[in-house]
């Protein structure tokens, strides 16, 4: 009984010095040690155990990114997108330095259409990651539905410099972005905007991107016909014609025809 009791004790007493070893540590040296510990239960498959050492560790330091991420991947491979985004916000503000967290959450907020939060992960993504193209497009696209087209248009024009490997949708946005900034110039004075357009045509940028948009977008078609008209090239009027009528475009292929026909009743003033 004796042995038994000062074994007891000495059990008690270790107990004791690791609880006060607890204490008096940095806090900050335990969350390291847990995070590890769930990297390492991660990496073993026990997911249970893994969030059960993420979670100590963001006790001892809130302020550590990393146990973050790692709830979040965990809760992506759970499939609990909203989740993981609410994990990744948490390491965000801790101060990661992922750029896969920022990328992941912009394209969560991508897809529910809420492009001012992705456009803001996106930039984040991009400050950590220069040379993403993926990241470039996403958030050209993103800047592109909030009829941000200056701000679309550097970057596309990012992702094609740092070789983006689907070109033609690249371009095609782009071509979208400098035709939306002709048509606020024309329609609503936005002159602002019009330097823009300039150092596009001055690089020849407009005539080689009509090219990629034309043929999926009749109201171009039709404004390219306009164009040509003004610059007195008839035959290429009737080809942009025939591909509207080939698009099923009566309507519009019939007004562009007006300008050959009757240009003083058809198109009285200027191209659209």
């Amino acid at each position: 009984m004796k042995l038994t009791g000062k074994i007891f004790l000495v059990l008690i007493l270790i107990l004791a010095v690791l609880r006060f070893l607890e204490v008096a540590a940095p806090r900050s040296a335990y969350s390291t040690v847990h995070f590890e510990r769930g990297m390492r239960a991660e990496q073993q498959n026990e997911f249970l155990k893994a969030v059960k050492f993420y979670r100590k560790a963001v006790h001892y330091n809130p302020k550590n990114p990393l146990p973050y991420e790692g709830l979040g991947k965990i809760a992506k491979r759970e499939g609990d997108i909203p989740q993981m985004v609410v994990y990744y916000q948490k390491a965000a503000d801790a101060g990661s330095s992922n750029w896969e967290i920022y990328f992941e959450a912009g394209m969560f907020f991508f897809h529910q259409k809420d492009f001012s939060r992705a456009s803001t992960f996106f930039v984040k993504a991009a400050e950590l990651d220069r040379k993403n193209a993926q990241i470039n497009f996403y958030s050209g696209l993103a800047y592109e539905a909030q009829e941000a087209y200056r701000e679309a248009i550097n970057s596309f024009q990012t992702a094609i410099s740092n070789r983006y490997p689907a070109i033609e949708p690249v371009r095609y946005h782009l071509a979208i972005c400098y035709y939306k900034i002709e048509d606020l110039i024309h329609t609503n004075g936005q002159i602002e905007l019009l330097k823009t357009l300039e150092n596009a045509k001055a690089d020849n940028l407009l005539e080689d991107l009509h090219k990629v948009i034309g043929w999926q977008d009749p109201q171009f078609r039709y404004r390219l016909g306009a164009q040509l008209y003004q610059k007195g090239d008839i035959p290429g009027v009737k080809e942009q014609v025939a591909n509207l009528i080939k698009m099923n475009e009566t309507a519009l292929a019939q007004k562009l025809q007006g300008l050959i026909d009757t240009p003083e009743a058809a198109f009285p003033q200027q191209v659209p």
